[in-house]
């Protein structure tokens, strides 16, 4: 109630007749919005083409508050490790304000959902679990400081 979220997802890819934004990581090159997405949700960056699609929704006041992404991966094999490292990258985020509490990574056949913040958590986790069928947690731990 009375909370504002940004999505990102959908057809994401990079053609001048989209008018998709790219941008420019200290001058590493061009990224697509995909990558952007990724880069600013923990996806580990060597990875990043074991990605076939992803989605996103955080809340407007900050990504520590809540965020959740999907990721489709191409090899399911692949997911423990992925989810390993995402984990890694919001633990180790220095946060300047809205520090989430919780991080959690939950694997559904070839999808990666992960999920950190502070009281928005545990329901969507919950509403996840209870909905997708096969649905298992791989990591739930607090945010550790």
């Amino acid at each position: 109630k009375g909370r504002s979220y940004y999505f990102v997802g959908g057809d994401m890819t990079m053609d001048e007749e989209t008018w998709e934004p790219i941008v420019v990581y200290n001058g590493a090159g061009s990224v697509s919005l995909t990558e952007e997405m990724l880069y600013n949700h923990y996806f580990p960056m060597d990875m990043i083409s074991s990605v076939e699609e992803a989605a996103s929704i955080y809340s407007q006041m900050g990504y520590g508050l809540f965020t959740v992404a999907a990721y489709r991966v191409t090899n399911a094999n692949d997911i423990a490790t992925i989810a390993a490292k995402i984990e890694e990258g919001v633990q180790n985020e220095f946060w300047m304000c809205c520090v989430p509490t919780r991080v959690v990574l939950v694997q559904a056949g070839n999808y990666l959902i992960a999920m950190y913040g502070q009281d928005a958590v545990e329901y969507f986790l919950n509403v996840t679990l209870d909905t997708i069928d096969g649905a298992k947690v791989l990591i739930d731990n607090p945010i550790s400081r």
